[in-house]
C-alpha cells in the first residue's frame, strides 16, 4: 500500500515537472528536491520489504551518463536533475524502459515538427513531458503486470 502511495506521489510530481518545463522551460528545484526525498523514502521502503538493491546500484552509471550529456550540451541542467531523480526512484531496469518510451515520444514529436516546419533544422525539446509520459507508462505497466 505504501508503495502505491509513493508511486502516485511520484506520478503527480512528474506531471508537475512536465507542466512546468512545457510552459516555462524550467524545472523548479523544489520539485526536484521533492522527487529526490520521495526517491530516498522509496529506496528505504524497498529495502525494508527485502527487495534487492542491485537495480539501484546499477543506476549509478546512468547518473554519470546524464552528467556527460549535460557537459556536451545535449541536456539542460534541470533535465539532468530530473533524470537523476528518476534513476534514483526506479532503479536501472525501469529507468531504461521509461527512457525508451520517452525517446519514442520525442522522435514522434520531432517528426511532426519537421513536417510542419520544413525549413528549420534545429529544435530544442522540453524533455520533462516525454520523460513524464515514459514514467507514467512504466508505472502503469508495472501495475498491469502485477495483476496478471
Amino acid at each position: 500500500m505504501i508503495l502505491l502511495l509513493m508511486d502516485a506521489a511520484f506520478a503527480f510530481l512528474m506531471i508537475c515537472c512536465a507542466v512546468s518545463d512545457k510552459h516555462t522551460r524550467v524545472i523548479p528545484n523544489s520539485l526536484i528536491s521533492a522527487l529526490m526525498c520521495l526517491s530516498l523514502f522509496h529506496l528505504i521502503a524497498v529495502c525494508a520489504m527485502g527487495y534487492s538493491l542491485f537495480p539501484y546500484l546499477m543506476a549509478i552509471p546512468l547518473f554519470f551518463l546524464c552528467y556527460m550529456c549535460w557537459r556536451r550540451g545535449m541536456f539542460g541542467g534541470g533535465d539532468v536533475k530530473l533524470l537523476t531523480a528518476i534513476c534514483f526512484y526506479f532503479g536501472f531496469w525501469q529507468t531504461a524502459i521509461a527512457f525508451e518510451v520517452s525517446l519514442f515520444a520525442m522522435m514522434v514529436r520531432y517528426g511532426l515538427y519537421r513536417l510542419r516546419h520544413k525549413g528549420q533544422k534545429y529544435m530544442r525539446i522540453a524533455l520533462a513531458p516525454p520523460l513524464a509520459m515514459g514514467c507514467l507508462i512504466t508505472l502503469a505497466g508495472q501495475y498491469i503486470m502485477a495483476i496478471f
